[in-house]
C-alpha cells in the first residue's frame, strides 16, 4: 500500500504534544478560546517546577500566576516542559516549534528563548531554562513548585545576631 506523504504529515503533527487533537497547533490563551478536551478526557496539564502548562486550555502558569504569551512562545515552553531534563539542540527546537524546512535561522530559537525567559522570570524568579554550551536549552525544575511568597522567603537571610 503506498504511503502518502501528507498522511504520514498529518499523523505526524496528531502525535505531536504541541498539536491539539486535530492535529492544529496549539495556541495561546490569549488569542484562542479554550479547546474541547482530547478525546473527551480530562485537560492535558504538563508540570515542570512551578511552571505548568494546560494544553486543552492552552494556558501557561507560573507560580499558579497565568504568563501571557505569544503562540510561538507558548509552542516553545510546550516543548522545553514536555522534554524538562533533556536537552534539545536549536535543530530540534526549529523542527518542533516551527516545521522542518521553514528557512528559520537558528538565532531565531536564541531570540525566543529570551523573550520566553523575560515572561518566566517576571523580573524576579529564577530562570528555569538552562543553556548547555555548544549543544542546545534544557528546562529544568525551579524550587520545587513553590509560590512567590515562598520562595521570597526562602531567599531571605537569616538574622544575624
Amino acid at each position: 500500500m503506498p504511503s502518502d506523504s501528507n498522511s504520514n504529515a498529518a499523523d505526524k503533527s496528531r502525535a505531536s504534544p504541541l498539536a491539539d487533537a486535530n492535529g492544529f497547533p496549539a495556541q495561546s490563551v490569549m488569542n484562542a478560546g479554550p479547546a474541547p478536551h482530547v478525546n473527551g478526557g480530562e485537560p492535558q496539564v504538563l508540570r515542570c517546577g512551578s511552571v505548568e502548562l494546560d494544553l486543552t486550555r492552552r494556558q501557561a502558569t507560573r507560580s499558579g500566576r497565568p504568563l501571557r504569551m505569544a503562540p510561538t512562545e507558548f509552542k516553545l515552553l510546550n516543548a522545553l516542559v514536555a522534554h524538562s531534563g533533556t536537552v534539545l539542540s536549536r535543530e530540534q527546537l526549529v523542527e518542533i516549534v516551527w516545521g522542518q524546512g521553514n528557512g528559520v535561522d537558528l538565532r531565531t530559537v536564541d531570540v525566543t528563548v529570551g523573550r520566553l525567559r523575560r515572561i518566566l522570570s517576571r523580573g524576579w524568579l529564577p530562570d528555569p531554562i538552562r543553556t548547555i554550551r555548544g549543544r542546545g536549552y534544557r528546562m529544568e525544575a525551579d524550587e520545587a513548585g513553590l509560590r512567590p511568597t515562598e520562595h521570597r522567603r526562602k531567599l531571605r537571610l537569616p538574622e544575624s545576631s
